[in-house]
Order: structure tokens, then C-alpha cells, then sequence
């Protein structure tokens, strides 16, 4: 964990975690662990035929089917760097 960082110029860094496919058990330990990560910024790319709803992730959630778009990948992270920049 993470899947992979994205990292921006300016060393502003978003974790992402790729949810495709689960069971129950692996659910359970996976949001344990993204609980924990949320203190920092965190982009979750969930498969949109999982079940869980976007309220059980922390982070941001962007919901995928078959592919993850690397544009609105890349759109959420920005979203997360201008936030930090707010008072």
C-alpha cells in the first residue's frame, strides 16, 4: 500500500490505492489500512461492480469501470493539492 504516488512538481504527493476486485476479508483489512492512510492525501479508484459505498472509503473516490481514466486520476489529485493550499 499504496498502489502508487503521484507526485506533483511542487512535492505535493497523492497516495492511490486501485480497489478492482475484493472479497469480503480483503475488504475489511483494505479499509483498515486506507483508515489509517487518510491522514494523508489519498485517491481511491474503486471498481464501480464493487458494492461498497463511497461513504466506507476515506479519501477521494473515483469510480472506474474496466479502466481507470488518467485524466480524471490525475484531476482528483489536483483537486486534493488546491485544497491543502487553503487556509
Amino acid at each position: 500500500f499504496p498502489d502508487f504516488t503521484l507526485r506533483h512538481p511542487d512535492g505535493f504527493a497523492v497516495l492511490v490505492e486501485v480497489v478492482g476486485f475484493y472479497t469480503p476479508e480483503y475488504l475489511r483489512g483494505k479499509l483498515a489500512a486506507l483508515r489509517v492512510a487518510a491522514a494523508r492525501p489519498l485517491v481511491v479508484c474503486i471498481d464501480d461492480s464493487l458494492s461498497a459505498g463511497d461513504g466506507e472509503i476515506p479519501g477521494a473516490v473515483l469510480r472506474f469501470t474496466k479502466r481507470i481514466d488518467a485524466g480524471a486520476l490525475l484531476d482528483a489529485a489536483d483537486r486534493l493539492r488546491l485544497a491543502s493550499e487553503r487556509p
